[in-house]
């Protein structure tokens, strides 16, 4: 079951779930950037995948207000859980 942790879920006992890739960062690091919680002024991300946020279906992070966020390019990833 999803669990909240600042503002967004974190999901336990799923072998996938989804993250968000920040597509212009990871391109131009060469090494991927991933949402990892929204602030007041906008999406907070990091190069950490421990960091990262987690979602439980494509829908849940496609309603995250970071793929709204007009100045970042965010697009789901499928991934094993915790790795």
């Amino acid at each position: 079951m999803p669990t909240e942790v600042d503002g967004q879920q974190q999901v336990e006992g799923r072998e996938t779930v989804f993250v968000l890739k920040e597509a212009l960062a990871s391109e131009k690091r060469g090494k991927p950037v991933w949402f990892r919680f929204m602030t007041v002024i906008g999406p907070c991300s990091t190069q950490d995948i421990e960091e990262r946020a987690e979602f439980p279906s494509l829908e849940a992070a496609l309603r995250s207000p970071a793929v709204l966020h007009s100045l970042t390019f965010y697009e789901p990833v499928e991934v094993d859980h915790g790795c």
